[in-house]
């Protein structure tokens, strides 16, 4: 982890994943705030692991998007291409579903803007 950096606690193992390309994928967790809205913190993939150790491997946060509620982000993600891996890991041959990021999360920098928060590759709206 960077030293001008500081952990991030995310209170979740729901794990939501999008396909970019062969062998690429976005990860996704939603964090719930402490005013009941929600924040998606989005990852890239990582090296496969036996997952021993993963409490000392630093994992940075891409980017992160704020919601007022988890129905709303996950209408967002659905709408973004994301899919929900529980219950789905025979749903996408494509997806290698050792490669979710585990381990302690930082954000190397949260004020700049990322891929979904510029707005460059994330759908707002339905329509």
């Amino acid at each position: 982890m960077p030293p001008d950096a500081s952990e991030l606690t995310i209170d979740s193992h729901a794990w939501w994943v999008k396909v970019i390309s062969m062998l690429c994928h976005n990860w996704a967790l939603i964090g719930l705030n402490k005013n009941d809205s929600v924040t998606v913190y989005f990852f890239h993939d990582t090296p496969p692991t036996d997952h021993t150790g993963t409490e000392t491997r630093w994992i940075p946060v891409i980017d992160s998007l704020k919601f007022s509620s988890s129905a709303d982000a996950i209408c967002a993600l659905r709408r973004n291409d994301f899919m929900e891996v529980a219950g789905n890991r025979d749903a996408n041959p494509y997806i290698d579903w050792g490669m979710q990021p585990i381990g302690r999360y930082y954000y190397p920098n949260p004020d700049a803007k990322g891929v979904y928060s510029s707005g460059e590759y994330w759908i707002n709206r339905a329509d």
